[in-house]
């Protein structure tokens, strides 16, 4: 008879590893047996290692630097702009300035100067006088010292109201003469009329260039008016000088 066929090999396990059926080595670790101390347990596969790069379900995406992330914002509003000065008005002379009406404002303080002269010194004086001497402070006050008070006071209110009206109407007259922004008639009611004749002169120089006559008259005006308020103030010294000796030492 020929040689025996022969058998099967039974496998066994690498180096390192253990065949089926085999006990296990020292050192070694049993299927499904759980680890013991100091030794570790086999490496589990990672899922994600075995997906295609293909499969990649980021790969479809743009790059960061190509994505504008505020493409989806509505663009910022600008703030809004300052409203601009008004151009101013080119010169013009041509425009007539010289209304009738600042004449009439100008010459009206002059008027309220010579309104002193309706209460006089000596009347003044003799009212102190009787005052101080009379029976009562009462009847030491004259009728006719009231009566001039009185007008004085009626004639400033009257002639300060009248400043206001003709400011207005010369401002008027000043816009329908071609000055588009003229010093505002409002004025007049602060100091009437100094504030009102100064700045109309001012806006009328750089208008047309001219205009200036008014102010001129009026500083004329003024200094008239504090001769006269000098005048009487010395008139009333000297009354009260006469009337009461004693004030002189």
């Amino acid at each position: 008879t020929g040689p025996a066929a022969p058998g099967p090999i039974a496998p066994t396990g690498g180096y390192g590893q253990q065949a089926p059926g085999e006990q296990p080595r020292y050192g070694q670790q049993a299927p499904g047996e759980q680890p013991r101390y100091g030794q570790q347990a086999p490496a589990s596969q990672d899922p994600s290692a075995q997906q295609p790069v293909a499969q990649n379900p980021y790969a479809p995406q743009n790059p960061y630097a190509q994505q504008n992330p505020y493409a989806a914002q509505n663009p910022a509003q600008p703030y809004a702009s300052a409203p601009s000065r008004p151009a101013q008005q080119p010169r013009d002379t041509s425009i007539v300035s010289a209304t009738p009406w600042i004449w009439v404002v100008v010459l009206l303080p002059l008027l309220s100067a010579l309104s002193v002269l309706l209460l006089p010194p000596s009347l003044v004086v003799e009212s102190a006088v009787n005052s101080a001497y009379g029976t009562t402070s009462s009847m030491g006050v004259s009728t006719a010292y009231l009566l001039g008070l009185g007008a004085v006071q009626v004639v400033g209110f009257l002639i300060y109201a009248a400043e206001v009206v003709f400011a207005f109407l010369d401002w008027r007259q000043l816009k329908r003469a071609g000055i588009q922004r003229p010093f505002h008639w409002a004025w007049a009611f602060l100091a009437a009329p100094y504030v009102y004749v100064i700045g109309r002169s001012v806006v009328v120089k750089r208008v047309t260039g001219g205009g200036l006559l008014p102010l001129w008259i009026f500083l004329g005006v003024v200094a008239v008016t504090f001769l006269i308020v000098i005048v009487w103030t010395g008139a009333l010294f000297s009354e009260a000088m006469a009337a009461f000796p004693g004030m002189a030492y």
